[in-house]
């Protein structure tokens, strides 16, 4: 569904009492899910770590065109692959996050300092972070109010929260819906025998938009609006695609690599970039934005 006032996109098919399913509010995974996000799922991801590093190092950029390195606590880090890129760069750095296997492995493979826990109810302490990052994080929540309150009180004066997330005003939005549509129809015409979504879908999915779990669709309006009302300013905010080479290596299927390639050259030809990059400050005036709307540049 779509807010007809502030352009927010979310989906209604979580019932509601899912949101006790953990601190966050992060809908359940099913079994395939889980598996998908386990040992296999790290190690894939760590073997393509130099492909999406110049990534995290261009988020470090946007930070140092505000401040010096300084504290800085990743929520929802995964393995840590941002925590020890900042830490490089003379970040004191750490990370959480509610998995317990992303943790142990990367404390053992990366040896940064990370916790197992909830951002919501672990010990942190409150206004000691000058940053707080969130990347790839804000789309599964199913109520963000929380998280981003919380986050606001781990800052001190004059802190700053990056946001990563996919962008709902994408051409990779434009072709899940026109894919969508002829997957509708094929099933209709086989008369539901038509059960295999096709390549361009999984594409899109693995573009990180419509995953199963993302429950929250953002476009730059409707990002800087929330964060605006928990009490955050908005000072940089860039669209950017995804690294082509790094989407490619998570795929085996050779249609699904092709379909990715098309997707994003696509994607690139039209200057539809598939992720939100933005920098806020605490705003002095909570709840309040205090400058008027930035303009959104595309990284292309």
């Amino acid at each position: 569904m779509r807010c007809a006032e502030c352009s927010f996109v979310f989906c209604v098919e979580w019932p509601l009492k899912h949101l006790d399913h953990v601190q966050l509010a992060m809908p359940p995974m099913p079994e395939q899910q889980q598996e998908y996000w386990g040992t296999q799922f790290l190690e894939n991801e760590y073997a393509l770590e130099a492909l999406y590093e110049p990534e995290l190092r261009g988020y470090l950029d946007m930070l140092a065109r505000q401040r010096s390195p300084g504290t800085l606590l990743d929520v929802g880090c995964s393995f840590g692959a941002f925590v020890k890129v900042a830490r490089q760069s003379g970040w004191d750095a750490e990370g959480i996050d509610t998995s317990a296997a992303a943790i142990a492995f990367g404390t053992e493979r990366l040896g940064v300092p990370l916790r197992a826990g909830d951002a919501l109810c672990s010990d942190l302490r409150p206004g000691y972070y000058d940053v707080v990052t969130i990347l790839d994080v804000i789309e599964h929540q199913l109520d963000p109010g929380p998280l981003l309150s919380h986050i606001g009180s781990l800052l001190g004066p004059g802190g700053f929260l990056l946001v990563e997330t996919p962008d709902h005003d994408s051409f990779y939005n434009v072709l899940y819906g026109w894919y969508n549509s002829a997957n509708n129809m094929l099933a209709s015409l086989t008369r539901g025998r038509w059960d295999r979504p096709l390549p361009m879908y999984y594409a899109y999915e693995h573009e990180n938009l419509y995953q199963s779990g993302h429950v929250l669709h953002f476009t730059a309006h409707s990002l800087e609006k929330l964060l605006a009302r928990h009490g955050f300013r908005l000072v940089e905010m860039h669209k950017q695609f995804s690294n082509i080479d790094y989407l490619v290596a998570r795929n085996r299927s050779a249609a699904v690599r092709l379909a990715i390639r098309v997707a994003h050259a696509a994607s690139r030809l039209l200057r539809r970039p598939n992720k939100l990059v933005a920098l806020f400050e605490v705003s002095a005036e909570s709840a309040i934005p205090s400058a008027p709307v930035r303009q959104t540049r595309n990284l292309a």
